[in-house]
Order: structure tokens, then sequence, then C-alpha cells
């Protein structure tokens, strides 16, 4: 973690020493390395989780990849349909799967002409009063 050599180590216990004194240097050399151990295997079990997540996706997709046009029995006996990959202008598979579907986008231009927005009474659209006394 920390490349450090005895002569980085003699300093820091060096003043230490003059800091804490003699009384109080030996507790908070245990405080310090104690605090560096937790330290050290947070980051470990940090770094082994990353890890394994990775693993794992690398694994899902592999598996999905490999049973992409399969299908399967269920435990009650049924059977699943094999995956079907969307094409475009495709109803069916919208239909099977409405949660797939594009969501339509926003139109940048303005549906209504300026004069018609005038005439609206949307409190949204509405200008703000001039002036007050």
């Amino acid at each position: 973690m920390f490349d450090m050599g005895f002569l980085e180590l003699a300093l820091i216990a060096g003043i230490g020493l003059v800091v804490l004194g003699p009384e109080r240097l030996p507790e908070a050399a245990r405080t310090v390395g104690r605090y560096v151990g937790q330290m050290r295997r947070f980051v470990g079990n940090f770094q082994r989780q990353i890890e394994q997540e990775v693993r794992l996706e690398e694994l899902n997709r592999k598996i999905m990849e490999e049973t992409e046009d399969q299908s399967f029995t269920n435990n009650d006996g049924s059977t699943t349909p094999p995956r079907r990959q969307p094409v475009e202008n495709d109803p069916g598979f919208y239909a099977e799967y409405p949660e797939r579907k594009p969501k339509p986008e926003a139109s940048e231009s303005p549906t209504e002409t300026p004069a018609s927005a005038e005439n609206n009474d949307n409190p949204a659209t509405e200008k703000p009063p001039e002036d007050r006394p």
C-alpha cells in the first residue's frame, strides 16, 4: 500500500516519540496498526467483491449467448419459448414484451402556434403579470 523504508519509519517513530512521549507511543502505534489493518481488509474485500461481480457478469453473458435459441421446461411442465430479439416494426414482439417497446421521442418543434398559445387557459403558459404597484 505505502512503500516505506526503514528511514521513513524511524523518522515517524522519532516524531511520534517527541509528540506523544514514551508512555503513549506504544498505544498510538497499536491503534494506527489496527486502523491500517482494517483498511487493508476493507480494500481487499472490496476488490474481491468487484472481481466476483465481473466474473459473474461474464459467465451470465456467456450463458445467455449459448442458450439464445433454446427453449426450456419449467418446474410445472410448461415450456418457455426461445428468446426473440426485437425486429424493427415487429408488432408481435412488442405485444409479447411491452416493457421493451421503445419510448416515443419528444418532438423538438412546438405543436402550437404563438397565437393559439396566448388563448390557452393553461396557467403554466401564462405570462407573469407586469409590474405591480
